[in-house]
């Protein structure tokens, strides 16, 4: 029988604890808990291996985190952030972050609020709708010093939407397939580098450079 959502949470956060603060290492089980238990519903991770799921985007989401050095007041949006990867483990991690949390999708958009409230996460926000709609937004427009991106394809497909969100100079890093080379350059947005990692590969892109 598979353990109920709190003790796979407590298994997961536990093999890695000595990463973590005690309050980050407590918040993190309480935001595996409800991603476990949510995706019975609405299918947040893989249902074959629930557990086995979050722990590799866990590892992944703190992957990504080491390779931007995400910085103690960093402002971050993540676009996409679906479950809440990597955003909200950032958010968790860094408190004195602050995360934008962009899901187009209602059902994920209410589980992120949720998560939210429930943690709490106070350096956390929940924008429900499409990146370009928030970037037309004067409470997020210009605002942000580094965009992630965790659903794997071509990054800068996404690069008209989110530029308005972007502060002069922010980083923009996304989740890229194994064999691709990224686009080197679209508009604002200029390759860094790009990298592979133990658990992704991932495209590093500045933000108003030419």
């Amino acid at each position: 029988m598979d353990p109920r959502p709190e003790e796979a949470a407590q298994l997961i956060v536990n093999k890695y604890v000595s990463l973590f603060s005690p309050t980050a290492a407590g918040q993190l089980i309480r935001y595996l808990t409800e991603v476990l238990t949510w995706t019975r519903e609405i299918a947040l991770v893989s249902r074959r291996d629930p557990a086995g799921t979050c722990e590799r985007l866990l590892l992944e989401s703190l992957e990504i985190e080491r390779l931007v050095a995400v910085a103690a007041e960093e402002t971050i949006v993540d676009i996409g952030s679906g479950a809440g990867f990597p955003g909200a483990v950032w958010a968790i991690v860094h408190p004195t972050t602050h995360v934008l949390l962009i899901e187009r999708r209602e059902r994920k958009v209410a589980f992120l609020e949720r998560l939210v409230r429930s943690i709490p996460l106070a350096n956390v926000e929940v924008f429900g709708g499409e990146a370009r709609a928030a970037a037309r937004a004067e409470t997020y427009r210009g605002r942000y010093s580094l965009a992630v991106s965790m659903a794997v394809g071509a990054p800068l497909e996404t690069a008209g939407e989110i530029a308005g969100l972007l502060i002069p100079e922010a980083r923009f890093v996304s989740t890229i397939p194994r064999d691709n080379q990224p686009e080197q350059e679209r508009g604002p947005f200029t390759l860094i580098s790009a990298v592979s990692g133990e658990y992704g590969r991932y495209a590093w892109y500045r933000f108003g450079v030419s």
